[in-house]
């Protein structure tokens, strides 16, 4: 081999001592980059004087041994394998063994995915370039230095310039300079030649590629896509989606899942790919499936393909009718012909399958249902009165094969129309209440309807005449009448009342009815004299039975309650006098003495009597009172009533006393009443 294939110093004489050949440690010369046969080092002069300064000078026997190219050691423990010695003279070749160099077993300690770290008895195929996976060390039994200066090179088994070899840190060193492919190549036998100038030594290094994950699965397909029907069995097969891979073992092991809207519906077979259908499926309620099959290899790559499944209907769904009871409505007076409703059915299937037709069971000819677009239509007149509602039985089917059906009862109302005027359940009211009962009290409650419905029924009260003075009011949606003001049977008696009902519809419709309301009388008026006081003059000598003086008396209330009986209250306790209860006429009872008129004082001169014939409550007790007449005292009333002398009278101051008395009852309010008057507070 010539000396220009390797960086060499060595002198012209082989016996003399000679320079050790060095090269720069931190990386391989530029110009050796180019092919493995080309120098490791450069030539120049300028390049050995740079380097010279690292050579050592060692004075070794002539008969020194031929180097040799050992096994690299093993196990190895994460240290390079030795540097490049070469000893003794230059005249045996370097021996080397002819075994193949294998690199260490045991893993180095760095993490196989950084930079530098190669498994070298399986290396990864793709480290950075510039890694160390071997040190080769050598053995040169020369004994002179200069014979002993050993350069390395590669001569065989890397065409494509994976590897490199050079000093690296002041050892040989074989690396990968390029990436390697597992898949292109595997394994490589690389042969490594050391020389020291005359004779050279063989090594083979034996490099086996171990896989890595550089290779993503392949799907077959970048789309699948297929059409199945809608009642497809549930666990069918549908497609297999298929992908390759071009690593080894668990790299190359491809696992499949889908993901997409809907996937749940669908199984991916995670080893075979299979694809089936999970649940059952419905054109109707998806009819387009975009999903995405994705195969992932152990070490995480992954390709994809979309998955494209149409589902094709079938006749699966019978039409709809939105519920299974209809309603519509018409009025009574609607003519024949005219349009009542539309039945409206929707049906999902496609084609023949959804198309709806329609048909009336029963309607008695009343109704008639359009098969193509579903129009009720009325045939007959109706009566509401007569019949305020009829129920038929729709039927749409649709026209796949087979057909499917679907049923609703359709109720029609028929609605009012206002042709029926309210009428009273009476034709007139008769009722009586006594004069003296409370405001607001209800006397009567009238009452109509209508054969109508709904606001054409809605019937409203009120009194058309004979209330002009406003005693009496009528609800006007309950018709009941009631005292508004006080009544007075002195005033009105009977009340005669127009009452109207009135309905709600358009043009309302009315009726009338009588009511007679009579007032009963209510002693409610004590009689009045018809004088404030009354005198009279008789001579003593008068005869019994003779007329005296004729009081008179008159009542507001009812001849019932009106009627009068004069008594003599209080004065005559002699008896001297008495009354026709009837007439009121006043005639001598007993002989008269006027020389008796000389009667001391506390003597007894009247005892007024007072008749009320209302109620207890408003009757007796009663107070009495002198209004007037009683100036000097002469006189005492008690609460009895009972009219006494308060000293004994002489006629030459006075022959007669005129005295006014007043009397209450215990009503309330009191009434009063005057001799000769009288009121009510």
């Amino acid at each position: 081999m010539a000396a220009a294939d390797y960086c060499s110093a060595a002198p012209d004489n082989p016996g003399r001592e000679r320079q050790r050949a060095a090269v720069r440690a931190n990386r391989v010369p530029r110009q050796c980059e180019s092919t493995l046969l080309q120098p490791l080092c450069s030539t120049q002069p300028s390049e050995s004087a740079k380097l010279t300064s690292r050579w050592t000078q060692e004075s070794l026997p002539a008969s020194a041994s031929r180097p040799s190219l050992p096994q690299l050691p093993s196990p190895w423990d994460g240290a390079e394998v030795g540097g490049v010695r070469v000893l003794g003279v230059n005249d045996p070749r370097p021996p080397s063994s002819r075994q193949p160099m294998r690199p260490a077993s045991r893993r180095p300690p760095w993490d196989p995915g950084h930079a530098g770290s190669l498994p070298w008895q399986r290396g990864g195929e793709r480290p950075p370039g510039g890694s160390r996976p071997v040190v080769i060390n050598t053995r040169d039994e020369d004994s002179s230095p200069s014979n002993r200066q050993v350069t390395y090179h590669i001569t065989g088994g890397d065409r494509a310039g994976v590897f490199g070899l050079g000093l690296v840190q002041g050892e040989w060193t074989l690396y990968v300079r390029n990436s390697l492919d597992r898949e292109q190549q595997d394994h490589y036998i690389i042969n490594v030649t050391a020389t020291d100038g005359l004779h050279a030594s063989i090594v083979s290094v034996d490099v086996t590629v171990t896989d890595a994950n550089d290779n993503s699965p392949v799907c077959e397909q970048a789309l699948y896509s297929l059409s199945v029907l809608e009642d497809v069995k549930v666990g069918s097969v549908l497609l297999r989606v298929r992908a390759t891979d071009a690593d080894l073992d668990s790299y190359a092991q491809i696992r499949y899942t889908l993901t997409g809207d809907g996937a749940h519906n669908f199984s991916l077979h995670p080893h075979t790919g299979e694809l089936k259908t999970a649940v059952e499926l419905d054109r109707e309620t998806t009819s387009q499936y975009t999903l995405v099959a994705v195969a992932t290899d152990g070490g995480g790559l992954s390709c994809s393909a979309q998955v494209s499944i149409t589902l094709l209907d079938v006749n699966d769904n019978a039409p709809q009718l939105g519920q299974s009871e209809l309603a519509a409505s018409v009025y009574e007076n609607t003519p024949t012909k005219a349009l009542i409703t539309r039945i409206q059915a929707m049906d999902p299937d496609l084609g023949a399958g959804g198309r709806v037709l329609f048909s009336l069971l029963d309607s008695e000819g009343v109704f008639a249902l359009d098969a193509e677009s579903g129009v009720l239509s009325l045939e007959r007149p109706l009566d509401r009165e007569q019949r305020s509602a009829w129920r038929v039985c729709v039927l749409a089917s649709d026209q796949g094969v087979p057909p499917l059906s679907a049923r609703a009862n359709l109720t029609v109302s028929v609605l009012d129309v206002n042709d029926n005027p309210p009428v009273f359940e009476r034709r007139d009211y008769l009722t009586a209440l006594p004069e003296d009962v409370a405001v607001g009290t209800e006397v009567v409650r009238v009452y109509a309807a209508s054969k109508d419905i709904g606001t054409n029924a809605d019937i409203y009260y009120s009194i058309r005449h004979g209330n002009q003075l406003g005693h009496f009011s009528i609800h006007i949606n309950t018709g009941a009448i009631s005292v508004w003001r006080p009544l007075d049977f002195e005033t009105c008696s009977g009340y005669f009342l127009t009452v109207e009902a009135r309905d709600g519809g358009t043009p309302p419709l009315s009726a009338v009815t009588m009511v007679n309301i009579n007032v009963s009388d209510v002693n409610d008026n004590a009689p009045v004299f018809s004088r404030d006081a009354y005198s009279a003059t008789i001579s003593e000598d008068a005869a019994i039975g003779d007329s005296v003086v004729k009081v008179t008396a008159e009542d507001m209330d009812s001849p019932l309650n009106g009627a009068v009986l004069y008594s003599i209250a209080g004065g005559d306790r002699e008896k001297q006098f008495f009354i026709e209860p009837i007439t009121g006429l006043i005639r001598v009872n007993k002989p008269l003495d006027r020389e008796t008129e000389n009667t001391p004082s506390r003597t007894s001169i009247l005892q007024l009597s007072v008749t009320d014939k209302d109620s207890a409550h408003n009757g007796p007790p009663f107070l009495f009172r002198i209004l007037s007449g009683n100036e000097g005292a002469e006189f005492h009333l008690d609460k009895e009533g009972l009219l006494t002398s308060n000293q004994v009278f002489r006629r030459e101051i006075a022959t007669e006393y005129i005295l006014q008395v007043q009397a209450w009852d215990s009503g309330r309010p009191p009434c009063r009443r005057d001799l000769g008057g009288g009121a009510c507070d």
